[in-house]
């Protein structure tokens, strides 16, 4: 998680956040560009300082993609070029969870992932450009725009307009009678992401449940791995801490105290009212805290938008309830109900209508942030999404979440089929 500031104006802004991102080095600098600063944590390769300068113009950049794995900052810095149309389709084949701030004699070019898991905002007005990782780093002007997922944006330094693109173009023909490229590219998106310091967060559920069971498969364990103690069922709880050695863990209620509502309120800007959920401050932060400041450990897997974009949140037509340990079940947002036409373009992107995948992703990445962690998502890798997307509407409502399910169902891997959704909470 790195922290990023441009702006084509001079001016003091608040630092202190997006130093936290980047606890391994602050960098600023000025030239006939602008004004830039970085904060750095490293996770693919050497450590590179930031912001990288090339011939062609000022890369400023955050996360991890995984088209090449010995140093992808530098490379993207290398790749990109002078022209916007040639920046652009470079950007387009990047694959992972990233922000960049690209900057030219004519031009700035910036954008967060296909699923803004890595956000920027920016403010833009007839004197210049100005963006960062965090809003309160652009407090001093009226308000502060977040990009958009799967949009490019180019400010024309000229003329002082910003164009906006699409990033990824899906392919929504549904012609895929088998889960066999499904699985192919869920494999090769969770080794892409694996290091031998992962934290994984192993719940009951779908989706971190396919995630443990595809790190079994391809690395035997994991280390710095744990049993989330929450709502869900707890005999798969029980059958998976067995299968993988663990304990459950019991977060220290002393970890409540160490990042409060107000800090996360701070970091995205009040706009979130969800964001007052246990698991976003506690939970995390405890996780945090316990299994992986202690251990030097950087990135943190999660299972984050497999509710949203394998089950739109429903099944069958109808929407799902998330149960919690006490009190009334709560129905959760959806489109369609989780049962898909046999023209998608109906339809997609469900995901950008229900928002929830917007708000867990916000708050994980806000917390992660604060503490200098990288989260990073394999069931929002763009490969895996397009596989499933093209597979047949009939086996997209067969079963709930149905190739995760038969994922863990082929190894043998415990789960509760269940179109029941539960809370994390502990």
């Amino acid at each position: 998680m790195c922290g990023i500031y441009y702006s084509t104006v001079k001016a003091e802004f608040e630092a202190s956040g997006l130093k936290r991102r980047g606890p391994e080095g602050w960098t600023t600098l000025e030239n006939h560009q602008g004004y830039f600063a970085h904060s750095l944590l490293s996770t693919i390769g050497a450590p590179t300082k930031q912001p990288i300068t090339t011939d062609h113009g000022t890369l400023l950049y955050n996360g991890s993609t995984y088209n090449q794995k010995d140093n992808d900052s530098q490379w993207i810095a290398d790749n990109l070029g002078h022209g916007s149309e040639q920046c652009i389709e470079f950007i387009r084949t990047l694959i992972g969870e990233y922000a960049l701030v690209w900057n030219t004699e004519t031009h700035t070019i910036f954008c967060s992932d296909v699923f803004s898991v890595r956000p920027l905002y920016y403010w833009a007005d007839h004197s210049g450009i100005n963006v960062a990782s965090l809003p309160q780093a652009l407090k001093q002007f009226p308000t502060q725009y977040k990009c958009e997922g799967n949009k490019i944006y180019t400010y024309d330094k000229r003329t002082k307009q910003i164009a906006v693109c699409t990033n990824k173009h899906f392919d929504l023909t549904q012609t895929a009678t088998d889960y066999d490229a499904v699985f192919e590219s869920f494999e090769q998106a969770v080794m892409d992401r694996h290091t031998d310091d992962n934290l994984y967060t192993v719940s009951a559920g779908y989706d971190s449940g396919a995630i443990a069971c595809c790190a079994e498969k391809k690395f035997n364990s994991f280390k710095g791995s744990f049993v989330y103690p929450n709502a869900e069922d707890k005999h798969v709880l029980a059958a998976r801490a067995k299968r993988h050695r663990l304990k459950p863990v019991h977060f220290k209620q002393e970890h409540e105290d160490t990042f409060s509502h107000t800090e996360i309120d701070t970091i995205l800007n009040a706009r979130n009212p969800e964001v007052h959920n246990e698991y976003a401050t506690h939970g995390l932060t405890s996780m945090i805290m316990q299994l992986m400041k202690p251990n030097n450990m950087k990135i943190m897997i999660i299972g984050s938008g497999g509710d949203e974009i394998y089950a739109d949140n429903g099944f069958g037509g109808k929407c799902l309830e998330w149960h919690k340990i006490s009190g009334e079940p709560q129905k959760v947002m959806t489109k369609f109900g989780g049962h898909f036409p046999e023209n998608l373009e109906l339809v997609w992107p469900w995901h950008n209508n229900t928002q929830y995948q917007h708000l867990f992703t916000e708050k994980h990445e806000a917390v992660g942030g604060y503490w200098g962690i990288e989260v990073r998502c394999p069931m929002l890798d763009t490969r895996v999404v397009q596989s499933w997307l093209n597979t047949t509407s009939s086996l997209k409502n067969t079963e709930y979440k149905g190739w995760m399910a038969e994922y863990m169902r082929q190894h043998d891997y415990p789960f509760h089929a269940s179109h029941r959704k539960t809370v994390f909470s502990y």
